[in-house]
């Protein structure tokens, strides 16, 4: 999991970088937000999938903590919690120890059935046609 939120980070800061004009990274009141924000998801993806969480918790808004996580990664706080959720099914699902029933439960959602639902959503197939898919017996 730790290499997951590693991998979003690097993969939110390269989309950043490759911006029509490369600036120096500055890190100044945004970036920090975006951190403390992308820090809290790591720990907390699981079981709040909700912008409103992460805005309650860091004492700001949720339109507001959309806005500046969208200006320094270029998606907002919803896409970012929505990604973390999806690599992590995915590695679950590649790894073949959990079925999808399992992984719904441990991504705390209400059921399989409404977590197929997210899953197709957000990557176009079901979770059964992924696992299929991707073969990776441990």
């Amino acid at each position: 999991m730790h290499n997951s939120f590693l991998e979003l980070l690097y993969d939110l800061f390269l989309l950043k970088n490759k911006q029509k004009d490369p600036l120096p990274f500055v890190h100044n009141s945004r970036t920090e937000l975006t951190n403390r924000f992308l820090s809290l998801v790591s720990e907390n993806f699981k079981k709040e999938k909700r912008v409103i969480y992460y805005a309650n918790c860091l004492r700001i808004t949720p339109r507001h903590l959309s806005q500046v996580v969208k200006q320094v990664t270029d998606r907002t706080a919803g896409e970012v919690i929505d990604e973390m959720v999806i690599r992590e099914a995915k590695l679950l699902l590649t790894s073949h120890v959990m079925n999808i029933s399992e992984v719904a439960m441990e991504l705390h959602f209400s059921n399989s059935s409404f977590f197929g639902k997210y899953f197709k959503k957000q990557t176009g197939i079901t979770p059964s046609e992924y696992k299929l898919s991707n073969n990776i017996a441990v």
